[in-house]
């Protein structure tokens, strides 16, 4: 038998807001179109997910969940002047997209994270993020039927 916790009220917050924000996304996409083209995936995603939060929310109002202890900070945890290093790495990004094209954007701000994240190899600040830019902006070309900018040509 396992011990009775309290209930997380936060956590069961949390699950409505995520079932009901689920269930309106559902709802919407029923009402834009039912065809079977439109409804292949997300009413299964849906009930599957639903599924998922109703067995957690269960699981948290009879206290079988443990409380969460947060750990103590890791002597290697990356200073507070990181997040907003990421996120202006993200604003950059944002917009050398649109100007510069989005591969070029995509590498420079994937070198620049691992450079930030204490990435010192050279080859792998250049392989990694020129292999996932080009292969990112590939299937994006693909997939997405409006252009794209980007500063290599893709088929």
């Amino acid at each position: 038998m396992t011990a009775r916790h309290p209930v997380a009220w936060g956590h069961v917050a949390l699950i409505g807001m995520l079932a009901a924000g689920i269930v309106l996304y559902l709802w919407d996409t029923v009402a834009a179109s039912q065809s079977v083209a439109n409804l292949i995936l997300v009413p299964a995603v849906s009930v599957l997910t639903l599924t998922l939060l109703a067995v957690v929310l269960v699981r948290a109002l009879a206290g079988r969940d443990p409380p969460i202890e947060r750990p103590l900070k890791a002597d290697d945890d990356a200073p507070a002047w990181h997040t907003a290093a990421y996120l202006v790495l993200l604003t950059l990004f944002v917009v050398l997209a649109e100007v510069a094209g989005f591969d070029l954007a995509t590498f420079l701000f994937i070198a620049a994270a691992l450079a930030l994240k204490g990435e010192r190899h050279p080859a792998v600040l250049v392989a990694y993020p020129l292999a996932f830019a080009v292969f990112c902006t590939w299937a994006f070309k693909a997939m997405i039927p409006y252009p794209m900018p980007a500063l290599l040509p893709y088929p």
